[in-house]
């Protein structure tokens, strides 16, 4: 997958097929802010999740976060800070619960 200029999501290198679930966990998200998408590799997991966030940027601020780099769980707070533009300070998971807090809801994959 590429990143695209114009949306903060990767932009898919094959044409997606929409799959049942994606109606599910768009019906998941009028209720809950985090939904956690879990199977075996290679089953389309990410693929489907970034498709949920393509039709839900209209009503989420929606960034992709990639964590395959990240080592420690400590740093999550701050890699999906910087996604959102925001540089993290000396308490990083505060700052994102402060963030989270606000009025318009986001997502972040």
């Amino acid at each position: 997958m590429q990143h695209s200029k114009a949306s903060p999501l990767p932009v898919p290198l094959h044409r997606f097929i929409q799959r049942p679930e994606q109606a599910l966990l768009l019906d998941y998200l009028q209720d809950n802010r985090l939904i956690t998408v879990v199977g075996y590799g290679g089953a389309g997991k990410s693929r489907l999740a970034l498709e949920v966030a393509r039709e839900c940027q209209d009503s989420f601020e929606v960034r992709f976060v990639a964590l395959e780099a990240i080592l420690e769980p400590a740093d999550v707070p701050s890699a999906i800070l910087r996604a959102f533009g925001e540089e993290p300070k000396s308490e990083p998971l505060e700052q994102l619960k402060t963030r989270i807090g606000q009025e318009k809801p986001f997502a972040a994959g």
